[in-house]
């Protein structure tokens, strides 16, 4: 029976891991700069890089003694569920652009600067989700050498 232990990254998986973890920084700092945050923006970014890393640390430890079986349950479900998941969000965000556009009328509740923040959430989490799913899946297939 083959062992379900997790493989230790190779260094074409650890080098995309850094860039991963460095694309929320470069994005954040752009974001400090660009929107002229306050001070404790920066803080409260960092707070939450620590604890999205140590989630993802505790993740890598629980997955690594997950059998074959609940791995298997998790992919199915995270690949299905989070399509399901992407096509709600197109739904909700295709009408904010005609509010951000100032085509929709008034009794949708929504300002044209509400709306764009929004929007701008929406694209910036799918944007991000989509990268981590790139930068994830180009690290399986360089890790097995294909």
């Amino acid at each position: 029976m083959p062992s379900t232990r997790a493989k230790r990254p190779g260094l074409p998986g650890v080098v995309l891991s850094v860039l991963g973890a460095g694309l929320p920084v470069s994005i954040i700092g752009a974001l400090v700069i660009g929107f002229d945050l306050a001070p404790g923006a920066v803080v409260y970014a960092a707070m939450g890089l620590l604890l999205g890393a140590a989630a993802l640390w505790l993740s890598w430890r629980w997955w690594a003694t997950a059998d074959e079986g609940v791995r298997e349950a998790h992919k199915t479900s995270w690949y299905w569920g989070g399509s399901v998941g992407l096509v709600v969000v197109s739904v909700i965000a295709m009408p904010l652009f005609a509010i951000s556009a100032d085509l929709a009328p008034a009794a949708a509740g929504l300002t044209r600067s509400e709306a764009g923040f929004m929007l701008a959430g929406i694209v910036l989490t799918t944007v991000l989700l989509l990268v981590g799913y790139v930068v994830c899946w180009a690290g399986w297939w360089l890790t097995r050498g294909r």
